[in-house]
């Protein structure tokens, strides 16, 4: 699912008509794996594992999550994925 995401919005932000400076473009290389969560190190993985089971659970709605941490932190986490794709920084 985050991949999935991710993948659609690194090809939205890197068309070649928006990026035409750009000579190798990311995703493009041969044998290149298309996932990003594949390059999650163990903390950035535990993150969204925290997340996905406080949003999975009984109780539906931002305010009936107890885990509002993991929350921001997988907030924190996309953001920083989200720019490192786009090459804000």
């Amino acid at each position: 699912l985050i991949d999935r995401g991710l993948i659609y919005y690194s090809n939205i932000i890197n068309r070649p008509h928006g990026r035409r400076d750009l000579q190798d473009q990311p995703g493009k290389r041969k044998n290149e794996k298309k996932g990003y969560s594949t390059g999650f190190t163990a903390s950035q993985r535990n993150i969204c594992t925290k997340f996905f089971k406080a949003v999975t659970g009984r109780s539906f709605g931002r305010s009936l999550i107890k885990d509002k941490k993991a929350i921001s932190n997988f907030e924190e986490l996309i953001e920083s994925v989200l720019n490192d794709v786009s090459g804000i920084y």
